[in-house]
């Protein structure tokens, strides 16, 4: 019975086309996309969703990977998406966190907008140590940027002491996010 099942089988496979050749079916089951991902949209574009925010302690730079290896492997799995340009890795501090003199520039200085990678700031350090750790140090579609307290967004102040993922999937997703971050910097 199993020999029939396969003979008709190999039949299917096997057909004659309207010139009489014979056509040997290469026709596979397409994969499936194994790096699905959802995000939010926010005012400033994209943001992922990770299975696990990574949040800091108080005035800490040290990523716990450990606690957030999981979420670390699903950003680099998701930054193999064609359809991902970019992402970037954004680092925050609460307001109530020490701040080095290094970083208390006139944020309506335009040299401002352009000093995101401060290696004295907490922000920048945070989303520094996250970068480090999803791409293991190979160049890939990242980059981080440290920005302070001015998407202190959330109601419980720890809940600011975190790193977001931004998603840019064409250039219209950068103009979002870049035009906001300036507005934000500007009004600040």
């Amino acid at each position: 019975m199993l020999k029939k099942i396969n003979i008709l089988f190999a039949a299917l496979l096997i057909a004659i086309n309207a010139y009489g050749a014979i056509v040997i079916s290469t026709y596979k089951k397409p994969k499936e996309i194994k790096h699905q991902y959802e995000y939010k949209m926010t005012e400033r574009g994209k943001v992922l969703i990770v299975p696990e925010n990574i949040m800091f302690q108080f005035n800490s730079g040290e990523l716990d990977l450990k606690k957030y290896l999981n979420t670390v492997q699903y950003v680099g799995n998701v930054s193999k998406s064609t359809n991902i340009m970019m992402i970037i890795i954004e680092g925050h501090t609460s307001t109530d966190e020490y701040k080095k003199t290094t970083n208390r520039y006139d944020r309506r200085d335009i040299l401002f907008l352009y000093n995101r990678k401060n290696i004295d700031d907490l922000s920048y350090i945070r989303s520094y140590n996250v970068y480090l750790a999803v791409t293991n140090g190979i160049l890939n579609k990242f980059t981080n940027y440290g920005l302070h307290d001015l998407l202190s967004e959330y109601p419980k102040i720890e809940e600011n002491r975190r790193v977001e993922f931004i998603l840019i999937e064409n250039s219209n997703d950068m103009n979002i996010y870049t035009n906001y971050i300036n507005n934000l910097t500007m009004s600040k």
